[in-house]
């Protein structure tokens, strides 16, 4: 859960600051592709700036706000990622598909149930702590690290 709320601020920094601030591209966006191993990607439509996008998402990634900044936002983001969880509950399928998942996952039907509150205990450190080991980004000697492959897909 940090890494997905993670990922939800990281992918609304890439909107602000590559499109709206700098206008180099039409609409971007992050993810992670799973798998043997994770597959970090950008992916970035229309791009309109092709000499600086790289050092426009480099410079966004770098940008990802501090732990002190992350406990004045962090509620919000769980806010959005509860009711994305959630959406799915305004029909009958969608509570079947959710208590199938859980009890696939957790051997539970109501499993679903608990993870408004999984949600609201993530910390503002453990979401730091998530940037800090898989997204790429610029350590104090200069230098780049990141367990996760990332790539670039832009049209």
């Amino acid at each position: 859960v940090p890494f997905a709320l993670c990922l939800m601020i990281l992918d609304d920094l890439l909107f602000q600051k590559v499109r709206e601030e700098a206008g180099a591209v039409y609409s971007i966006g992050c993810g992670i592709l799973g798998g043997k191993e994770l597959l970090g990607y950008v992916g970035a439509y229309k791009v309109s700036d092709r000499e600086n996008i790289i050092s426009l998402i480099q410079s966004t990634f770098d940008s990802f706000p501090s732990e002190k900044e992350l406990e004045k936002i962090l509620d919000r983001y769980k806010n959005k990622f509860i009711t994305e969880i959630f959406k799915d509950s305004q029909s009958t399928s969608g509570i079947v598909s959710m208590m199938t998942s859980s009890l696939i996952y957790s051997g539970s039907c109501d499993t679903y149930l608990k993870r408004s509150a999984v949600v609201q205990n993530v910390t503002a450190k453990e979401v730091s702590e998530c940037y800090r080991k898989y997204i790429p980004h610029r350590n104090k000697d200069g230098s780049f690290s990141s367990p996760i492959r990332w790539i670039m897909v832009t049209q």
